[in-house]
């Protein structure tokens, strides 16, 4: 339960961050639109990649295979998203420049999280 609330906690900050990156003062506009959307394909994709990760068992890499399959799963959200839209998949490499660097903040977010969840219950017990 604690590392689901950990995605939707990076689904969350993600969504603002991206929006005050691209609109500025006005993010808040899009934010109520952008989350659900950040929160289902987030969500997913990072439960898929984790399963993966654990599928494949290895352990040299593990940053850098994190950022290649979060980088994956960006690009493909943005083609999924792009083929149910009316702009069509002719449009994805374009959207691909904010679906890849938003997967990769929230990646590196999800980190942030968990290495301050995991601080603060190392506080706890002592």
């Amino acid at each position: 339960m604690q590392e689901f609330m950990n995605k939707i906690y990076a689904a969350f900050i993600s969504t603002v961050l991206i929006s005050l990156i691209i609109l500025g003062p006005a993010f808040w506009i899009v934010t109520p639109f952008a989350f659900p959307l950040f929160l289902i394909f987030s969500t997913g994709f990072s439960y898929l990649i984790e399963k993966l990760y654990n599928f494949l068992n290895i352990k040299k890499w593990s940053y850098f295979i994190h950022l290649v399959l979060y980088s994956a799963a960006g690009f493909l959200a943005i083609l999924i998203f792009c083929s149910t839209s009316s702009e069509g998949i002719h449009s994805a490499p374009l959207m691909a420049l904010f679906g890849v660097p938003a997967s990769i903040l929230y990646f590196h977010i999800l980190m942030m999280i968990r290495k301050l969840r995991s601080e603060l219950s190392k506080k706890k017990k002592t």
